[in-house]
């Protein structure tokens, strides 16, 4: 008599929470629950209910992405990279596993890697146009332009819609009435409104300024503004209370004396608004010899938070910190260092682009005294404009709308002069960027004079210099330092008076 087969039940996880006996739930149930918890951006309680699952959590695909997406929701990078390479570890062969590798490895400067998963992730994946799209992105970050058109092509042939694809090949494309004609074929065929359809006229703006008809570029571009900033909650008066607390917090009787920290690692920080010229600034410093380019680095909030944890401090930054034993100080430092190291650099300085650091300046100068910090300016209309003709996907929430941008842009010029008068001059150093792509000899000099390094002729010419470059700006940090950014506003000086009024309000220009 054959022997019939046992009929698999579905499969069930344990949920442990410390002090309470565990409880057994099915696997339907729990991806349920996950995909609540997601949809109503619960990311916090994501990882609270991954975390009791343990190790089970890598038994499914579906609780793995949940898991992961939150991590980088909540902007856990290091956490990202090492639950990454535990799933891969699991399910080496799945194309969304090894994506998502992928991504924390981008996330972390190592996009040489990241592109080696991706093209294993295509191999094993069906034809994906998401896929075809990230892999060109991440091409185009270490500067191979022309394998990336083709992956931004590929994904376009394949989903014309795809609009982040459109994005990202726009400042590629060489054909750009065909690119205009693609977007506007798709544009006129959707009944419905395409995903991320703002991205498409940020693309149209690129390609009709290439054309030289600015009236149709800002038309397009004033549309994608308007189209994402009706899709974002920003408050400016949040920012403007952050900005209040700081200038508080760090006030003239702030005592910035610290503890020398035993480390090989110096951390050279670039920050400043968006669009302010800090990629290139990065760029000139990675070409020396001496320093090694971190990009954009999460690591001094991820040391802070850390931080804040132990010593269960709720309050907002700064405030929170009035609550800090002066040790909680000194372990901050200690974790940011500790994260450095951890990228295994054979360098010892480091820079570390992270732009929002600004705000920051007073915790770098109390809790890491070897470090230096670079903060770029520009003029405002060019610093305005410059922000309002990018898209910056889910970060610089600012940057849709004039209002928002000029309060902003005050906001940040307080507390430039703020750490101008509090900061030593050894720690804190300003660079203008008009000043820098005019006599870029004299500015350079003083930049790598302030940085304690000896002359170097690679930072005169930085577009020769390979390496990975993860921002907007990584097809201009590739062509020599020019001026072709300044003044680029007042092509569109008729209807940029707004802003350019709002800026004198504010006593900006």
């Amino acid at each position: 008599m054959a022997i019939k087969p046992r009929h698999k039940g579905p499969k069930t996880f344990s949920l442990q929470t410390a002090g309470r006996p565990s409880r057994q739930i099915e696997e339907n149930q729990l991806v349920a629950q996950f995909a609540n918890l997601d949809k109503q951006g619960a990311w916090r309680d994501i990882l609270l209910l991954g975390n009791q699952l343990g190790e089970q959590r890598y038994r499914s695909a579906s609780i793995s992405n949940y898991y992961l997406k939150a991590l980088e929701a909540v902007s856990q990078h290091q956490a990202l990279l090492t639950e990454t390479q535990k799933c891969l570890e699991k399910q080496p062969r799945n194309p969304a596993i090894l994506s998502w590798r992928a991504h924390a490895l981008r996330l972390n400067g190592q996009v040489e890697e990241s592109i080696d998963l991706l093209r294993r992730a295509i191999k094993f994946a069906k034809p994906d146009a998401g896929l075809f799209n990230t892999l060109g992105s991440a091409l185009k970050e270490a500067g191979d332009f022309t394998e990336a058109r083709t992956w931004f092509d590929r994904a376009i042939n394949m989903q014309g819609n795809l609009a982040k694809a459109h994005w990202n090949r726009s400042d590629l494309v060489e054909d750009p009435q065909s690119a205009i004609d693609s977007i506007e074929k798709v544009l006129k065929k959707q009944s419905t409104p395409v995903p991320d359809q703002h991205l498409l006229h940020f693309s149209l703006y690129r390609h009709y300024e290439k054309l030289g008809d600015f009236e149709q570029a800002f038309e397009n571009l004033s549309r994608a503004n308007s189209m994402q900033r009706a899709q974002l909650s920003y408050d400016s008066s949040a920012a403007r209370k952050l900005t209040d607390n700081i200038l508080s917090f760090f006030n003239q009787d702030f005592d910035f004396t610290s503890q020398d920290i035993d480390s090989e690692k110096q951390p050279v920080f670039i920050f400043g608004l968006p669009r302010s010229g800090t990629t290139l600034v990065e760029h000139i410093l990675a070409s020396h010899p001496e320093i090694q380019g971190g990009n954009e680095l999460t690591f001094l909030n991820d040391a802070s938070a850390k931080v804040q944890a132990k010593y269960r401090l709720m309050d907002e930054f700064p405030l929170w910190m009035s609550e800090l034993p002066p040790s909680g100080w000194s372990d901050i430092g200690h974790n940011y260092l500790q994260l450095l190291d951890g990228l295994g650099y054979p360098k010892a300085r480091v820079t570390d682009k992270s732009l929002m650091n600004y705000r920051a300046a007073g915790l770098i100068a109390k809790t890491l005294p070897q470090a230096k910090m670079v903060h770029v300016r520009r003029d405002p209309m060019d610093q305005a404009f410059g922000c309002y003709r990018q898209n910056f996907g889910s970060g610089h929430l600012f940057s849709y709308r004039f209002e928002d941008i000029a309060n902003m842009i005050s906001d940040h010029e307080k507390l430039l002069r703020h750490w101008q008068q509090l900061l030593s001059p050894d720690q804190y150093y300003v660079l203008d960027y008009q000043a820098l792509v005019t006599d870029p000899e004299t500015e350079i000099a003083g930049l790598l004079a302030f940085c304690d390094l000896p002359d170097s002729a690679d930072c005169y010419r930085p577009e020769q210099t390979e390496r990975t470059v993860r921002t907007l700006s990584a097809t201009q940090v590739r062509q020599p330092i020019n001026q072709k950014g300044l003044n680029s506003w007042k092509k569109y000086q008729t209807q940029l008076k707004p802003l350019r009024d709002l800026l004198d309000k504010q006593g900006l220009i």
